[in-house]
């Protein structure tokens, strides 16, 4: 079996703060096959350091890399009022810390929770807080990946409105990670994968209807993936690439491996297996029982 990609997924669900739990997950989504992962701060604010040091533990041993951590959901790092700008500054300052735990090096940060009422205020306000958040940036090692929303957010969600923050901090510690659902619902896939491809450090990309932000596995939406994957595969990353969804249908992570390499191949034209089974109009075919792509090879 041929892969274009190494595969990132989100770990399976566990309670929080529950580190047995927690340790499960991880060597659950390892003993199918995952390689590496990003964690959800939001799922991991109630443990306790010596915990986190357990899960990190677990992690390296089965062979899974927690490459980056979404920085927390809801806080508002582009509120006019200041006391509840530090309070979630200092959250995410919280988060960084906890994230350097597992070696997560990549921080993915909301420009906007709806907190401003205007893009201009969105940004400057927002430019604020990851101004704040640098020096911690520098000391941990790390990198505050600014993701794309989608269109109901005054700000982020437009081609050059990520291009102008990080062309306005100049900094390497300052970057993109692309949101391929977000942007699908935007309307303007392709338009910001090329514009931000030159700071592009990790991907969230996940599927859906073109309407919902429904976080499906890739394939099983209307996003144009061929013109997508093309794009993916010339950005020159270290890291894997995250797939923002659980497998499809409650299946396992080996099959949503293998239907995410089938896809790939298809998509980049590649001379490799698996590949997806297609009709004589080149629509790809699925199960009639059970919804699954078909993967051939």
């Amino acid at each position: 079996m041929s892969s274009p990609f190494r595969w990132a997924a989100p770990l399976p669900d566990f309670a929080t703060p529950d580190c047995a739990g927690a340790i499960a997950a991880v060597r659950l989504a390892a003993s199918q096959g995952l390689q590496a992962a990003e964690v959800l701060w939001n799922r991991l604010h109630d443990f306790e350091d010596d915990q986190l040091d357990r899960i990190a533990a677990a992690a390296d041993e089965a062979g899974l890399a927690v490459e980056a951590l979404h920085l927390p959901f809801g806080v508002p790092l582009e509120s006019p009022r200041l006391s509840l700008r530090r309070s979630a500054i200092d959250q995410c300052i919280r988060a960084m810390h906890q994230a350097a735990r597992f070696g997560a090096r990549v921080q993915v940060f909301h420009m906007t929770n709806r907190a401003a009422e205007t893009p201009a205020a969105t940004r400057t306000l927002a430019c604020e807080s990851i101004e704040a958040l640098l020096p911690v940036a520098e000391q941990l090692d790390q990198v505050i990946a600014v993701e794309n929303m989608l269109p109901h957010h005054p700000f982020a969600a437009r081609p050059g409105e990520l291009v102008e923050v990080v062309r306005q901090f100049d900094h390497p510690r300052v970057r993109v990670v692309f949101d391929s659902g977000h942007a699908h619902v935007a309307g303007w896939v392709t338009e910001l994968l090329d514009e931000l491809a030159p700071w592009i450090v990790h991907w969230h990309l996940h599927d859906n209807d073109g309407t919902r932000d429904l976080h499906l596995q890739c394939g099983y939406g209307t996003t144009r993936w061929d013109e997508v994957f093309g794009r993916v595969a010339a950005v020159p990353l270290d890291r894997a690439v995250y797939v923002e969804a659980q497998p499809w249908g409650g299946a396992t992570y080996d099959v949503m491996l293998r239907e995410l390499d089938a896809l790939a191949n298809t998509c980049l034209g590649r001379d490799a297996s698996p590949r997806l089974a297609s009709d004589a109009q080149g629509r790809w075919l699925r199960d009639p029982r059970t919804g699954r792509l078909i993967v051939e090879g």
